[in-house]
């Protein structure tokens, strides 16, 4: 929950940076007046850069997020943007269109401080309870 709310923070600060930038794009896909899809992404370097996209699930028959990223690629090639890349993982949403993938890397910093070294410490006891939980289980 700790690292969540990191997370939360981050995107919260770098969403308010990219607003006062101008960069900031939030896309809607409506039916009637329920929004059923939404991206948030910056514009920069030529490209969009998807940083979330949400559905409501009771509209999964319907495919909202492959409707909206279809509509959001269409404003890209309208804006003359090279790209449209996605910062997180590959969604089950994304499998109907061409997808290249490539690797990244994480960087963290701690500072030389108590708070750094208990940062360091439940960083590495959730990287081992990711480890354990996701390794296959032996027939």
């Amino acid at each position: 929950q700790v690292q969540q709310l990191g997370k939360t923070l981050f995107f919260r600060q770098y969403a308010e940076a990219a607003c006062v930038s101008g960069s900031l794009r939030i896309c809607l896909l409506r039916i009637g007046d329920r929004v059923v899809a939404t991206q948030i992404g910056v514009e920069g370097d030529d490209t969009f850069w998807l940083l979330m996209a949400e559905a409501d699930p009771r509209f999964t028959r319907s495919q909202p997020s492959q409707l909206l990223a279809r509509e959001v690629i269409k404003y890209c090639a309208e804006a003359n943007l090279s790209s449209y890349a996605l910062w997180s993982p590959k969604q089950p949403w994304m499998q109907a269109w061409p997808v290249a993938t490539q690797a990244c890397a994480a960087l963290r910093v701690y500072p030389l401080r108590m708070r750094g070294a208990a940062a360091v410490l439940v960083d590495g006891v959730l990287a081992i309870c990711r480890r354990v939980t996701q390794r296959p289980k032996r027939p």
